[in-house]
């Protein structure tokens, strides 16, 4: 079964609140075993691997995102290892390290 939802929003003060980062770290939070794609319309995102972004590289973004959004400052290592489940701080900064590698490259 596929469901397509199209959101329109009326200009609130905070504009990045329902950007589809957001959209999709709540959908994602509230129901982990469904598979969503977000973006706005018009948007491909099935083109995001060809372009070297991984599905962890958007988690961590999206992760890094909502802190930011609702602390007003990014997510200690720890957070992000409590988050993704890692073994350790150090794995959280390798993660976190090889994410902002790539997207350096890429740009």
């Amino acid at each position: 079964m596929k469901t397509i939802v199209e959101i329109t929003w009326d200009k609130p003060k905070e504009q990045g609140w329902l950007c589809p980062d957001n959209i999709s770290l709540a959908l994602h939070a509230y129901c982990k075993n469904t598979k969503f794609k977000v973006g706005e319309v018009g948007q491909d995102l099935s083109l995001l691997p060809k372009r070297g972004i991984s599905k962890k590289m958007i988690e961590a973004e999206l992760f890094i995102d909502a802190c930011i959004a609702k602390n007003g400052q990014p997510p200690t290592y720890r957070q992000v290892q409590k988050h993704f489940g890692l073994k350790g701080v150090s794995s959280a900064y390798f993660r976190l390290r090889h994410c902002r590698e790539k997207m350096i490259k890429r740009n």
